[in-house]
């Protein structure tokens, strides 16, 4: 489900509102772990439309940004609520999300959460991969 440049905001998400306090992902967003994947999923989980060069439907490629992506839902649990709408923003997000229990359960039991284990998830890694290729 790809979403073209030229396709607005609202024509993906009509009547959005949101579902998260703005206060909170802009508490989140001042932190040091954002990146634009965990980016992506705090501005649609706040209904905010993204302008400039990025589109806002940048997804984890890796470890380390699913990591940030972690530390979001983690810090704002109210975020999951919007699972639905963000995994509508790719085809790659759709992936991520329906798995993201198990990617998650599979990559606090081999770094922790914010690498609190260690500084690898090799098997996160490959999973993901694994995701995003066939999502493809």
């Amino acid at each position: 489900m790809r979403h073209s440049n030229t396709e607005s905001w609202k024509e993906r998400w009509p009547n959005k509102m949101s579902k998260v306090e703005p206060k909170r992902i802009l508490e989140w967003m001042a932190g040091p772990n954002t990146g634009l994947s965990s980016e992506a999923m705090a501005f649609c989980a706040a209904g905010i439309e993204r302008h400039g060069n990025w589109d806002g439907t940048e997804h984890p490629h890796d470890t380390g940004d699913f990591n940030r992506c972690l530390l979001l839902v983690e810090m704002v649990p109210e975020i999951r609520e919007s699972f639905a709408d963000i995994a509508a923003l790719s085809d790659e997000w759709n992936a991520i999300i329906n798995h993201w229990d198990e990617l998650r359960e599979l990559f606090v039991s081999e770094a922790g959460l914010n690498w609190s284990k260690g500084r690898g998830a090799p098997m996160t890694h490959r999973r993901i991969r694994e995701l995003l290729y066939n999502a493809r």
